[in-house]
């Protein structure tokens, strides 16, 4: 079972990948860098997931993950 969830998140992800045109490994080493910036303020539960659509002026991406806290971290004042 979860072989065929595997290979329809690859197929979904070919067929995204397709229609707006992107690089093969465009979504791998996105969610990849996104991943690593969210690790900088979040305690990450769950790794990102992203949804792509396209509008009138641009793309619209929605970006949902888990985090168990975010972190702390003092500011240096100016």
């Amino acid at each position: 079972m979860k072989k065929n969830k595997n290979e329809i998140a690859r197929i979904e992800t070919l067929l995204k990948s397709d229609r707006f045109n992107l690089s093969e490994g465009f979504s791998e080493v996105f969610l990849g860098d996104l991943f690593n910036l969210l690790s900088d303020y979040f305690d990450i539960k769950r790794p990102p997931e992203t949804s792509m659509t396209k509008s009138s002026d641009g793309y619209v991406i929605d970006i949902k993950f888990t985090a168990g806290r975010i972190k702390y971290f003092s500011v240096v004042p100016k």
